[in-house]
């Protein structure tokens, strides 16, 4: 009995393998896929590209400190 169960449990095992479809790709292709996806999600590759969110979030940061500086010069304080 044990040994027609374990049969048939790794018959349903290869039918499910069987049910997996492999894609063949070329090299290119390979390539190609994860240029896009370094271009689509830079910081998640580190490869010394920025992505524009977090362009737009130094450009934010640079400005509020600009705007702080220039209120330390206009009234004068020198804070550290």
């Amino acid at each position: 009995m044990k040994a027609v169960k374990e049969v048939m449990d790794r018959d349903d095992r290869w039918e499910r393998l069987q049910k997996i479809q492999v894609v063949k790709r070329t090299p290119f292709e390979k390539k190609l896929d994860n240029i896009t996806k370094v271009i689509q999600n830079p910081d998640d590759f580190n490869v010394n590209i920025a992505s524009r969110e977090r362009i737009d979030e130094l450009e934010q940061r640079i400005k509020r400190l600009e705007e702080w500086i220039d209120v330390q010069e206009k009234t004068g304080r020198k804070e550290k």
